[in-house]
């Protein structure tokens, strides 16, 4: 059975939310997001058998906000971070597929910033911020 063009998400319908300890917002200007989920295993031989064995540990979280600059909100982050603070943050994501009515939305716990631009601009193009971030929990608010 072939795909239906309409049953693709599209990430044009994809909204990302931040929390910090100061305020809520909607990151209007983001392009993409990605949460990647890496699950740690340590293998293992069990006796009279010839295969691995994988005893699963735990998981980590990894991710990227792609944006472009609008405003000094991750800027404002790091100078937390530069004062000995660590905010306590998370996101959101959502992706929904109007024609299908199907969405998901996760929310991440206990997110940090690993690094970002302080300043970075070229002339005649359009600033971005890559933000890359981590988390150590999540959670579907949403999944249909």
């Amino acid at each position: 059975m072939a795909i239906q063009e309409k049953s693709i998400f599209n990430g044009t319908n994809g909204t990302l939310w931040m929390s910090t300890d100061t305020e809520e917002i909607e990151l209007t200007s983001v392009q993409s997001f990605s949460m990647t989920q890496t699950n740690e295993f340590e293998e293992y031989n069990s006796p009279n058998e010839y295969g691995k064995f994988q005893k699963f540990l735990g998981y980590s979280l990894a991710g990227n906000i792609s944006k472009y600059k609008v405003d000094n909100k991750f800027i404002n982050v790091l100078a937390d971070y530069a004062a000995g603070n660590q905010p306590d943050i998370y996101l959101i994501g959502k992706v929904e597929n109007p024609s299908t009515g199907k969405l998901q939305r996760i929310k991440f716990s206990n997110v940090t910033i690993d690094s970002g631009d302080l300043i970075n601009f070229e002339q005649k193009v359009a600033t971005k911020e890559e933000i890359p971030v981590k988390a150590a929990k999540y959670e579907f608010l949403d999944n249909n």
